[in-house]
């Protein structure tokens, strides 16, 4: 019986993890997006000096 609420536990632990995980790779997907906005808006920027 003891093995068996420690292997909820973790389980319990592990699907914490798994769901902060994924809320934090959502977090660097959407830095990486304004990144990836801020680059082109930079690079349209210059080329708009440039020509």
């Amino acid at each position: 019986m003891e093995t068996e609420k420690k292997l909820k536990e973790i389980e319990q632990l592990l699907r914490s993890i798994e769901y902060k995980i994924d809320e934090f790779m959502s977090q660097l997907d959407n830095i990486e997006n304004l990144l990836d906005e801020r680059f082109d808006e930079l690079f349209n920027r210059e080329q708009d000096k440039k020509g």
